[in-house]
């Protein structure tokens, strides 16, 4: 949620959307001892992965973690190509096993749009 907050903040996500997503802030992952463990696992393995020792992004392990423990499918929209691709969540997802889409494959994929 934090990192969501800074999107709002940077005007990243539409304040509208900002206000829906934080009427839903009680069903977030909260992290017990079995997700720490595997948000740690993926550190090892993947240390590269981008910015997860920064504060601008410190996310990426725990939505992967928390993705393969739970058999969801990752949502993003960093890019699977270029020479930084082994720094991104899309790159870890594959070599984790976890399944991910972009937010347009979602947005088909749910039919939000007739």
């Amino acid at each position: 949620f934090p990192e969501i907050t800074r999107m709002a903040d940077a005007g990243k996500i539409p304040s509208d959307a900002f206000e829906r997503l934080k009427t839903k802030k009680g069903i977030f992952t909260i992290p017990d001892k079995e997700l720490i463990i595997a948000a740690g696992e993926i550190v090892h393995r993947h240390a590269h992965i981008e910015a997860w020792r920064h504060s601008g992004n410190p996310a990426d392990p725990w939505i992967v973690a928390a993705a393969k423990q739970r058999r969801w499918t990752v949502v993003t929209e960093e890019r699977d190509t270029g020479p930084k691709k082994n720094k991104r969540i899309p790159w870890v997802c594959e070599k984790e096993g976890v399944l991910w889409i972009r937010v347009r494959h979602l947005v088909e994929k749910e039919k939000f749009f007739s």
